[in-house]
């Protein structure tokens, strides 16, 4: 087992020298690594940004209980942070789920390392609160995006599972004028339009 491992070792190192030795022979340069921007030292910036769900990150699992059938289908969700302060902010959460649009007040802290933790209330106080987790990480080299999860139950019946990246957004930006998935702006979206 020993002389395997070591011969099995050895074999590899060979094959990566070798691949690297037909790089430099052919003139191939190996591509430049990127190096990604360090996390924001404070998340007080977060007052006043809007976030929302991209295209390609639309599709939430619809589950039913009852049945015991499941579903993808378009969730946009948008969030208007309006305080931000020593990693916890406050603001609202719309959610447009199949069709049925949502508002809530969004409650979140955002810790140094960039983990997210996410609260939304309804306005009817006999509705459990729905939590989703998350994290500060860099979609592509420089956009600074928020990859968030959660779970749901908005009836005795229906099960909602669904993770996005939440990209920025702001006046004069397409996905400002035209939402993904809802075809409306994002302050047409916010009041319900």
């Amino acid at each position: 087992m020993r002389r395997f491992t070591v011969a099995a070792v050895v074999a590899l190192t060979l094959v990566a020298a070798g691949r690297a030795h037909a790089q430099s022979v052919r003139g191939e340069i190996p591509p430049a690594r990127v190096e990604t921007p360090p996390l924001p030292a404070s998340w007080d910036w977060l007052a006043g940004t809007f976030w929302y769900v991209g295209e390609k990150d639309l599709p939430a699992y619809l589950y039913d209980t009852r049945t015991q059938n499941a579903a993808m289908v378009p969730d946009q969700t948008v969030f208007h942070i309006t305080e931000s302060r020593n990693g916890y902010f406050r603001g609202t959460a719309v959610v447009e789920i199949a069709m049925s649009r949502s508002s809530f007040t969004m409650l979140g802290v955002v810790t140094p390392d960039g983990s997210v933790l996410l609260n939304f209330l309804s306005s009817d106080p006999l509705v459990a609160a729905t939590t989703g987790t998350g994290r500060f990480t860099y979609g592509g080299v420089r956009e600074l995006t928020m990859l968030n999860q959660m779970s749901s139950s908005p009836s005795d019946r229906v099960r909602v599972l669904h993770w996005a990246y939440m990209r920025r957004t702001s006046p004069g930006e397409a996905s400002w004028d035209r939402l993904p998935g809802a075809n409306v702006s994002v302050p047409e979206f916010l009041s319900g339009r």
